[in-house]
C-alpha cells in the first residue's frame, strides 16, 4: 500500500489519512464496508490513533445513508470512530446526521463533489475529531466539518483511513 497522502479540509484545524486509495487499500476498505469484515476497520482504524489530538473532546463519524446502514447492518464511520475512542481514551458520539438518503456510492465525480448532507445534532462541544472511511472528494468532511462549526464547534481535525492522492 501507498503512504498517505497530505490531505486538506476546509475549516479543519488539519486532516489526516491512513493510507494512500490504492488498488490494496480500496480492496481492504469494501471487504471492511461491504463484506461484513468489521475486523478491517477496526484494524486501519488502530493506525489513526496516534493521530487523535490531545485535547480532543469528542470523536464523531460521517454518518452512512439509512439505505447503507440497513444493507450492512452497521455503519462503518461509527465502527471506525468507535475504535478510535477505546484505543485513544477521547469518548465517541454521534453529533451529525444525515439530512435525506442519498449514498455517496455509485455516484459520479460531480455527484460526490455535492456530497451528503448534513447537520450537526448538538454544539456541546469545542474540538471534536471527524473520522470517515474514505476521502474521494472530500465533499463529505468538507460538509462534515462545515455543519459541526455552524454548531458551535470551534476546531475540528479530520481523519480518515484513505484518501485518494
Amino acid at each position: 500500500m501507498s503512504a498517505a497522502p497530505t490531505v486538506q479540509i476546509d475549516g479543519a484545524v488539519w486532516s489526516r489519512a491512513a493510507l494512500a486509495y490504492d488498488d490494496r487499500a480500496a480492496a481492504l476498505l469494501l471487504a471492511g464496508k461491504n463484506g461484513g469484515r468489521r475486523d478491517i476497520l477496526r484494524h486501519l482504524a488502530r493506525a489513526l490513533v496516534a493521530a487523535v489530538p490531545l485535547n480532543a473532546e469528542v470523536i464523531t463519524w460521517v454518518p452512512a445513508s439509512v439505505e447503507r446502514r440497513k444493507g450492512r447492518g452497521y455503519d462503518q464511520g461509527r465502527i471506525i470512530a468507535h475504535t478510535l475512542a477505546r484505543q485513544s481514551g477521547v469518548p465517541a458520539a454521534r453529533l451529525l446526521t444525515r439530512i435525506g438518503g442519498r449514498s455517496q456510492i455509485g455516484q459520479n465525480r460531480l455527484g460526490r463533489l455535492q456530497g451528503p448532507q448534513l447537520a450537526a445534532v448538538t454544539n456541546d462541544f469545542d474540538r471534536v475529531v471527524l473520522v470517515d472511511d474514505v476521502m474521494t472528494t472530500g465533499a463529505s468532511l468538507t460538509l462534515g466539518t462545515g455543519a459541526l462549526r455552524r454548531s458551535g464547534v470551534r476546531e475540528v481535525w479530520t481523519l480518515t483511513l484513505a484518501a485518494v492522492a
